[in-house]
């Protein structure tokens, strides 16, 4: 067995998003290290734990899909982890924000202490809420940019680009962009 650091991996669920923008990184994530090793016969070496949070603990349901998703916990309940995906939560994002709210001053203190956040689609807008992506390189899904640079002004909007990376801060484009910046 090789000798490495396995990381901490929270997936935020949020209400009423796109079920794949979380389990995207929670697949990636979780087959990091075993998949390939367990195909060939070998023992497997985790690189990353996963653990799931909403924002209460409870479940959340994506409408798209028709899936409910529990969580093993609450985001309050977890003090400090390595990476965090915050994926989209539904289109209205102005309502989401303000449901969410309770997240922001979570993800400060989470980037504070050196984790990586990665923000997918419209999950970028709760990096940008947070004040973490002012003066930096994000992006999002095209059909938005527009009204995230109307209310995020100091934040580089580049939705040419389907990851960026500023400061630790990752962030992705639409819904299959998940895998994209998981892999990244």
């Amino acid at each position: 067995m090789s000798e490495f650091t396995v990381l901490n991996v929270t997936v935020i669920l949020l209400d009423d998003g796109y079920a794949s923008t979380a389990l995207m990184p929670i697949e990636v994530f979780h087959s990091a290290g075993t998949l390939w090793r367990e195909l060939r016969g070998e023992a497997p070496e985790p690189r990353f734990r996963v653990t799931t949070a909403s924002i209460d603990g409870k479940p959340v349901r994506s409408p798209y899909a028709g899936l409910s998703m529990s969580p093993e916990t609450s985001v309050a309940a977890i003090d400090r982890t390595d990476i965090a995906i915050i994926p989209t939560s539904g289109l209205c994002f102005n309502e989401k924000l303000i449901e969410n709210n309770a997240l922001l001053p979570w993800l400060q203190k989470q980037h504070a202490h050196g984790a990586y956040l990665a923000g997918v689609c419209m999950g970028a807008a709760y990096l940008a809420e947070a004040g973490l992506l002012d003066g930096r390189q994000a992006t999002t899904h095209w059909a938005i940019a527009e009204e995230f640079r109307k209310r995020w002004t100091k934040v580089d909007w580049r939705p040419d680009m389907f990851v960026t990376e500023d400061a630790r801060l990752l962030c992705s484009g639409g819904l299959t962009a998940a895998a994209d910046v998981s892999l990244y």
